[in-house]
């Protein structure tokens, strides 16, 4: 069994310098509804039709792109981890800090944020026995950050994977896990 892991499109939506804890939120629900840039390329030559989306729209917007005659199949799971505002203030701070120090919170299991890390594992996890459980070659096109954490999680499963990086991918970039 091979799966595909894509991150997906780009999304279009630009974001500011800085911000306080309330427009932070905001501007986290307007990129989860956000449209993506288009995609130019159909197909990036996989081998299979069962195509996993999460339930936001960039994901199942860029499986249609990729994908326009396959059939796309919500698997929850695959959503990106949450992120909120590390602390509330309505001074100014950098987007960088809102989301460097909610990752951080993130590891560290602090509950101020929606998903910890362990909890995020758990459901990287399931996601892999959903997919062992189906037994065929699939494609997810999900998200960056748990990407990583499912990345992880696939190989303490046995799976090789190709294409991991550790800064991460790109948009539309893809690893390959498979034992």
């Amino acid at each position: 069994m091979k799966i595909y892991i894509i991150r997906h499109a780009r999304v279009d939506m630009e974001w500011p310098d800085r911000c306080t804890s309330h427009k932070f939120e905001e501007l986290m629900d307007l990129y989860n509804t956000s449209n993506i840039d288009p995609v130019k390329e159909p197909a990036m030559n996989v081998p299979c039709n069962n195509i996993y989306v999460s339930n936001l729209v960039r994901s199942l917007k860029t499986a249609q792109g990729l994908f326009p005659n396959a059939e796309h199949k919500k698997l929850e799971d695959i959503m990106e981890v949450p992120i909120s505002p590390y602390k509330d203030t309505e001074g100014l701070v950098t987007v960088w800090s809102w989301n460097f120090f909610g990752r951080l919170q993130w590891f560290l299991n602090n509950r101020r944020q929606p998903e910890v890390r362990k909890d995020t594992y758990k459901r990287a996890q399931r996601v892999v026995d959903v997919l062992e459980d189906g037994g065929l070659d699939c494609v997810l096109v999900s998200h960056a950050f748990f990407i990583k954490t499912l990345v992880k999680v696939l190989k303490k499963n046995g799976y090789k994977v190709e294409g991991d990086r550790p800064s991460g991918l790109r948009n539309l970039e893809m690893v390959i896990a498979y034992k």
